[in-house]
């Protein structure tokens, strides 16, 4: 089922229409109570304006997909990724299964561990930490990210580490879970823009935040300690919303796993998503956005964030905290760099 049916069966109202939008985020849907429009946190459409539905094509020998900017094809156990910027050439290791993601793949390997081979003609700075590894393009702008996801075990799923080193035509990165794991997950993604720009800060690491992250461990970890996901809105992909009424808001955060409980309050201070560490972390108002934990997702309240973004035309929202209300525990769930699993923005609108 695509997300179009799904949409149809779920929305309990009546679909009249679906609109065309020029909004790579965006799905709009014209109903009988009024519209409701679907936002992305990564482009869903491809380079012909098509939605995007990540699944293999079949050509000859060869498995291909078209995300939002990416070609991807797996050739005889090689993966091949490229737009206009790059070009990577992938082997692994070990034996792996890829599903396709909005812009790149989803690896999963099983035992703890797993070996990648990344051939790339054009090289950068790398901006990494022990969960993510990008190559980048220009300060802000990676070429490539490889973002780790989780390992998975019988008792609970953890985090995962990346180690890595220069070789001769590009770079080899050790990708390891914890003793316990039977299987690893991890993204390797090209860059394409985000709806949400997001970063975690964790007290473990006190100088330093996972930006181009595709998970937040909200909560307690041995590896990170504590464990917090700041997020805002990119305001200017709302703005021809303008006009309309809102009647609610709610942001769908796909979980992967969780023992606790995610708390969400307004932040009132401006903020860099490049430059926040736990060091340098602002404080959040007292303004409690109510949070419905879900099968699978965590769905958080942000109509009123959306109303001052679209009543008061704020060039720039403060955006949100999430944390933990039981430190001891914590829960695995996507950022808003996440291409498998995208956290997506639901507002209710009318006509005013």
């Amino acid at each position: 089922m695509n997300f179009f049916e799904e949409i149809k069966k779920n929305s309990g109202k009546q679909v009249l229409k679906i609109l065309k939008n020029n909004n790579p985020y965006r799905i709009l849907l014209k109903t009988e109570s009024g519209l409701i429009s679907y936002y992305f946190s990564v482009p869903i459409y491809g380079k012909m304006g098509e939605f995007l539905i990540p699944e293999w094509r079949v050509e000859g020998e060869k498995y291909v997909f078209e995300g939002s900017n990416a070609k991807i094809e797996v050739v005889e156990n090689q993966l091949f990724m490229s737009n206009e910027d790059v070009h990577l050439k992938i082997r692994f290791k070990e034996n792996t299964e890829l599903e396709p993601t909005y812009n790149g793949v989803l690896v999963r390997s099983k035992g703890r561990e797993n070996t990648v081979i990344i051939e790339v003609g054009t090289r950068g700075v790398i901006r990494a930490t022990d969960s993510c590894f990008s190559v980048m393009k220009r300060e802000f702008l990676p070429y490539f990210s490889v973002s780790g996801i989780m390992g998975i075990s019988k008792a609970e799923n953890g985090p995962l580490v990346i180690k890595s080193r220069d070789i001769d035509k590009g770079y080899e990165l050790l990708i390891e879970g914890d003793k316990e794991s039977k299987e690893i997950m991890y993204e390797i993604n090209l860059y394409t823009p985000k709806l949400i720009f997001d970063t975690t800060v964790e007290s473990n690491n006190p100088q330093k935040n996972n930006v181009y992250g595709g998970v937040a461990f909200i909560g307690q970890t041995k590896k990170y300690g504590s464990q917090w996901l700041y997020a805002r809105i990119n305001s200017e992909q709302l703005q021809d919303l303008r006009g309309y009424l809102v009647e609610n808001a709610k942001l769908y955060v796909p979980e992967y796993f969780g023992n606790g409980k995610i708390v969400a309050y307004e932040l009132d201070k401006s903020w860099c998503s490049f430059g926040m560490t736990w060091e340098s972390r602002v404080s959040s108002t007292e303004k409690e956005c109510v949070i419905q934990r879900k099968t699978n997702y965590q769905k958080i309240d942000i109509t009123a964030i959306v109303r001052r973004i679209l009543r008061l035309k704020e060039p720039r929202n403060a955006g949100i905290i999430l944390k933990s209300e039981i430190e001891s525990s914590y829960n695995i769930i996507s950022t808003g760099d996440n291409c498998y699993r995208p956290q997506i923005l639901k507002i209710k609108l009318k006509k005013d």
